[in-house]
C-alpha cells in the first residue's frame, strides 16, 4: 500500500526565517488561512481547524492531520518576499492559491 503522503526530501530547510511566513492568506472561495508563530513553530488556522505546522521539505510544511494530504507550499516573488501559499483543498483537484494579504501597520 502506498503512503498517503510521500516521503520528504531529507536535509532541507525553509528558505526564510519562520517570521516571514506569518500573515493572512486569502482565497475568494475558500476564505482565509492565518499563519502565526508560537514556541512550537508555525501555526495554521482556518476555522475551525488549528494545527502546528511541521517542516516537510524546502518551503513545504504539513499539518498534523495524518489521514489527509495537508501539505502547503509557500512561494515568494522576485524580491524574495513570501507572496502566496498553495494547498490541496480537495483530493481530486489541483492545489489552490491563497494570496498573502498585506498587513495594516
Amino acid at each position: 500500500m502506498a503512503a498517503l503522503i510521500p516521503d520528504s526530501v531529507e536535509g532541507t530547510s525553509p528558505s526564510h526565517d519562520l517570521k516571514d511566513y506569518i500573515g493572512d492568506y486569502k482565497h475568494p472561495a475558500y476564505g482565509t488561512i492565518n499563519i502565526s508563530l508560537s514556541d512550537s513553530g508555525l501555526v495554521f488556522k482556518r476555522k475551525p481547524f488549528i494545527s502546528v505546522l511541521k517542516h516537510y521539505h524546502y518551503d513545504v510544511f504539513r499539518t498534523n492531520k495524518v489521514l489527509q494530504d495537508r501539505r502547503m507550499q509557500f512561494h515568494y516573488d522576485f524580491d524574495g518576499n513570501i507572496e502566496k501559499l498553495t494547498m490541496r483543498m480537495e483530493v481530486r483537484l489541483p492545489p489552490v492559491e491563497f494570496q498573502k494579504v498585506e498587513s495594516k501597520k
